[in-house]
């Protein structure tokens, strides 16, 4: 593989001649850009990321050239093990999250009993047509439903956190918390 400025670098590769100055943001997240040379003393000491003699894949080159030898493509490259060691982390719901789904669950089965109770109900006692029961009953699981859930949640959570930035509180991701303390 030739590397020039300018280009993406598409697999991970041991350069063998040149040398070559590479955006690695993408995996360390540094903003300057990484020497890489060919004759590089340390270039098998310490880990792969750290070796100075290899271009890693997802990476570009911002000045100069080299040649260099392909040695990992696709899901084998340090890019690729990282996509899937993110593929591998699963999201736990929080417990709003549970607590909201299971009230959702609440209303609708009120909403479908009391639709479904109304069939029978509005044909024999208020005589109406079965059409007209079924399109009233429709109208009671729509009515059921509040509209204003969503904006009562949003303004509660507003109001929680507004307290908790008086207090000096600062709160990331509680899900990951719990997930942690069960891993220790």
């Amino acid at each position: 593989m030739i590397l020039d400025e300018g280009d993406a670098v598409p697999a991970d590769a041991r350069l063998i001649d040149g040398s070559v100055d590479v955006d690695m943001s993408a995996l360390t997240g540094e903003s300057a850009p990484g020497r890489r040379e060919a004759s590089s003393a340390d270039a098998v000491r310490g880990a792969l990321i750290t070796a100075t003699d290899i271009v890693f894949g997802g990476t570009t080159v911002f000045a100069g050239h080299a040649t260099a030898v392909v040695f990992a493509t696709g899901m084998h490259t340090e890019l690729g093990r990282i996509a899937a060691l993110s593929q591998r982390i699963t999201r736990e719901s929080s417990p709003l999250e549970q607590q909201v789904k299971r009230v959702a669950w609440l209303i609708a089965l009120v909403a479908a009993i009391l639709g479904l109770a109304f069939i029978p109900l509005g044909s024999l006692l208020a005589g109406l047509s079965l059409k007209d029961s079924v399109t009233f009953a429709i109208g009671l699981l729509v009515a059921n439903v509040p509209e204003g859930l969503l904006p009562t949640i949003t303004l509660a959570l507003a109001m929680g956190v507004r307290l908790l930035a008086r207090s000096g509180a600062v709160v990331k991701n509680c899900p990951q918390w719990r997930r942690w303390g069960r891993q220790r």
